[in-house]
């Protein structure tokens, strides 16, 4: 109890585990404090261990039950669709943490990869909405934007380790809308390098599996990527690292285009 008779305080705190589900528990806690009213919610069953589970307890891996990832991806969706700012920054903070193959089992972060970079992806378009719309908040604009590249870096990169992606890129958004803005995203190095190595990264990629984003890149790519490479060189590292890999993927292309169009003029 407080200091105020009648008062009682309230120290939440999520330790580990879904921030989702942490949020859902709060708000549940809260209601109950200060009004007196119970939220009951429902046993996910679907999550419980079975027997024929407990023989992966050993390396910490439990398989997930039919429908489990439909259910999340379903709930990642609504989650970006609510009203509330708070939802969705959790929604963006899972969905980045699923997507990461360290954070996450290599099954589930291809499959909720794929889901999101399929075309008509409602998740795909929030993402890209704040990367190439900048539709962010004014309070914390920075996290978000590096929550949605890193999405789109986790996304495009595990999907092009499984030789899958380049069917996904097709689009022409990626080349007209996509790579301008992270080439405008890498402008901006000095003040904000976290967010422009996850846009190297995803250049890299889009280079690495795209013969036409390569191509349309132009020779001020280049001078970008290098500034960016001496303002990692200088104080941040994986940004060095990223534009030095993206610089490398594009001349590496560039050559390749080179070298065919000399031989078919010779021919």
């Amino acid at each position: 109890q407080g200091e105020t008779q009648g008062t009682i305080d309230v120290d939440m705190r999520r330790m580990s585990g879904s921030s989702m589900i942490f949020q859902e528990e709060y708000r549940a806690i809260m209601s109950a404090a200060k009004f007196g009213e119970i939220w009951p919610r429902e046993k996910l069953e679907c999550l419980k261990i079975t027997p024929s589970d407990k023989q992966y307890r050993n390396n910490g891996y439990i398989p997930l039950q039919d429908g489990v990832l439909e259910q999340t991806l379903l709930s990642f969706k609504n989650k970006l669709c609510s009203d509330y700012h708070d939802e969705r920054m959790l929604a963006l903070e899972e969905i980045a943490s699923v997507t990461n193959p360290e954070h996450s089992y290599d099954e589930t972060a291809l499959i909720t990869c794929k889901t999101i970079m399929e075309p008509k992806s409602s998740i795909r378009e929030y993402v890209a909405s704040i990367i190439v719309e900048k539709e962010v908040s004014p309070l914390d604009g920075k996290y978000v934007r590096t929550l949605a590249l890193t999405i789109l870096a986790n996304a495009m990169s595990t999907l092009s380790e499984e030789k899958v992606l380049t069917p996904l890129i097709q689009d022409k958004w990626y080349t007209t809308s996509l790579m301008p803005s992270l080439i405008d995203e890498m402008k901006t190095a000095i003040k904000h390098p976290c967010n422009a190595s996850l846009a190297a990264k995803c250049l890299s990629t889009l280079f690495a599996n795209s013969l036409e984003a390569c191509s349309q890149a132009e020779k001020y790519t280049l001078t970008v990527l290098e500034a960016a490479k001496e303002v990692g060189k200088a104080s941040y590292t994986n940004l060095e690292k990223e534009a030095q890999i993206a610089l490398e993927t594009m001349m590496q292309h560039k050559a390749e285009e080179c070298r065919k169009n000399i031989t078919n003029h010779l021919v």
